[in-house]
């Protein structure tokens, strides 16, 4: 694998490392073939919202406690990298997934043949520690000209990154790649979750803002939007999605916590919603989800 980016794409990938970095500890890097990667991608949808405009979830009942969050692009299909890091609880996994226009080269070699397409669905792949990887882009993004990273195979032992500053110096890193990842790529049949919700990423932080800050835990409950949510006054009745802190029961200080729930009209607030069956409620923690939500927003 060889790569090289610069300006805004560089600016992009550093704050996308730093945001995965305040989630997880280990870095872990997959890189597809153009022609295997497209035939595992969904195709394109030309009715998809302009990019930097969607904040998609997709959740299941506290069975399988998922809750899938993702950003949408309108053309974000082929990709050819992806990042992955998972952090210390195995709480949550966070993927990044850069597409070849990102770059301004990238080259993984293959033959090109469809037996070797359908060889090479496993991705190169190599894992290394965030702190390694933020300690390179530790050089102000405006003193450089660009960077190239490269892996040799799949058997190498370091992963390369040269740094081309703007006033002739050149960086050389190596970091080394553990031997084996504990982050692996989620693996979900998207089609099977009863709800989705889509929505702009400023509206959920504005959502989130009537939470206390110290919160560590959110708990989400989806209904039908004809149903509304049972057990609710005639104000609040009708309104299909309700977010509510979650504090564990068994603590000696539950009853003397601050609860707040909020009752929510998806069609005043979500660009898309869709449930179907009975209610549904996951909880997960609110530091991944307000650390993905800055990056948005920068």
């Amino acid at each position: 694998m060889e790569l090289s980016m610069s300006g805004a794409a560089l600016r992009t990938f550093s704050r996308c490392v730093t945001c995965l970095a305040r989630i997880g500890s280990e870095l872990v890097f997959q890189a597809y073939p153009d022609k295997v990667h497209r035939l595992l991608s969904e195709p394109p949808n030309p009715r998809s919202s302009p990019a930097r405009a969607r904040f998609c979830c997709r959740f299941a009942s506290q069975r399988r406690a998922v809750l899938l969050i993702s950003y949408s692009d309108a053309f974000a299909f082929g990709f050819q990298l992806e990042l992955h890091t998972l952090n210390s609880s195995r709480s949550a996994f966070a993927s990044v997934s850069l597409k070849r226009d990102f770059f301004d080269h990238f080259h993984l070699p293959t033959d090109g043949t469809a037996a070797a397409a359908a060889a090479s669905s496993t991705p190169l792949q190599c894992s290394v520690l965030l702190k390694s990887v933020l300690a390179v882009l530790r050089t102000p993004t405006a003193a450089i000209d660009r960077i190239n990273a490269s892996l040799p195979n799949h058997d190498a032992s370091k992963l390369e990154f040269v740094i081309h500053c703007l006033n002739g110096l050149k960086k050389t890193y190596r970091i080394s790649c553990t031997a084996e990842s504990e982050v692996q790529t989620l693996a979900l049949d998207r089609s099977r979750f009863p709800s989705r919700l889509a929505i702009r990423p400023r509206d959920l932080t504005r959502l989130l803002s009537n939470f206390q800050s110290s919160l560590q835990e959110l708990t989400i409950i989806a209904t039908e939007p004809a149903a509304g949510l049972p057990c609710v006054d005639d104000d609040i009745g009708g309104k299909a999605v309700e977010l509510l802190s979650y504090i564990d029961p068994t603590k000696d200080d539950y009853d003397s916590r601050l609860h707040t729930q909020l009752w929510i009209d998806p069609a005043e607030e979500f660009l898309e919603y869709v449930h179907a069956g009975d209610a549904v409620d996951v909880t997960f923690g609110v530091k991944e989800l307000k650390v993905v939500l800055a990056l948005l927003s920068s």
